[in-house]
């Protein structure tokens, strides 16, 4: 008898889920598998939720919670990308009955665990912090009327400026690993953004110059595998064209005026 036929309450299908996890940072990883009751149009985090709840294995021991990133599960903050059946996705925007049996979950491998799902993003925030993706003010006073943009450029900026740090483009890329300093292509975007308005043009050019360093748009293979896992559609590698030519365009320049 499925569950729920006795109470005449309409049953629901169990799905597997299979998660990598790991106690601490240092521990080897291990793989645990659950049973879960899969409603309709339940996401991932519902089903990490479901486990939380009852933590027991589909063998039927007990284990500790799993532990991950969520918060407004709707696809706007980016926390809870995860690896999921293969490839980088948020947990909240995918739906277990789109997912193929076992729904397998793993925690983003370009980035240190903290434990189980949780791994720490920082490098993304050092990266943009390093490229000086800012825009600097001069007081609060009254600089005049702002400066005139265009709806085609506001628009691309929008676009470009609604990434949401969640590293799936840098999971995809090959180019990110132990042994390059490239952090991924969300970089790309926030400078390409800053650098391209009126008035974050004014640090333009510190941003432009630390992009032809290492890590920088040099440091870009060209996989374009970016482009197929951003949540926000944000066309990369388009983006990465447009700065590559502004970035060589402003290495010349600087190299004839000294």
């Amino acid at each position: 008898m499925r569950r729920g036929e006795e109470s005449g309450v309409q049953p629901m299908d169990s799905v597997l889920i299979k998660i990598k996890r790991q106690d601490d940072p240092g521990d080897l990883p291990y793989w645990e598998q659950f049973e879960v009751s899969a409603e309709s149009g339940m996401t991932v985090i519902g089903a990490l939720m479901a486990i939380r709840e009852r933590p027991i294995t589909a063998d039927g021991n007990p284990t500790t919670p799993v532990v991950w990133e969520s918060s407004c599960r709707c696809g706007g903050c980016g926390s809870c990308a995860m690896v999921i059946n293969g490839r980088a996705r948020l947990a909240c925007r995918s739906f277990i009955d789109e997912l193929s049996e076992p729904v397998t979950l793993e925690p983003l491998s370009k980035f240190p665990v903290t434990r189980d799902l949780l791994v720490d993003r920082s490098r993304m925030s050092d990266a943009l912090t390093r490229a000086g993706a800012w825009v600097e003010i001069d007081g609060v006073h009254d600089h005049g009327a702002p400066p005139r943009v265009s709806p085609e450029s506001a628009q691309r900026s929008s676009l470009l400026l609604s990434c949401i740090l969640c590293g799936a483009c840098s999971e995809a890329c090959p180019q990110v690993n132990e042994r390059s300093p490239f952090v991924g292509a969300f970089l790309f975007a926030h400078v390409e953004a800053l650098s391209t308005h009126p008035i974050g043009a004014f640090g333009g050019g510190a941003m432009l110059d630390s992009m032809l360093s290492r890590g920088g748009v040099a440091d870009c293979a060209g996989a374009q595998a970016c482009n197929a896992v951003c949540p926000k559609g944000i066309p990369l590698s388009e983006t990465i064209a447009r700065l590559e030519l502004k970035t060589t365009l402003h290495g010349i320049k600087r190299f004839f005026q000294g």
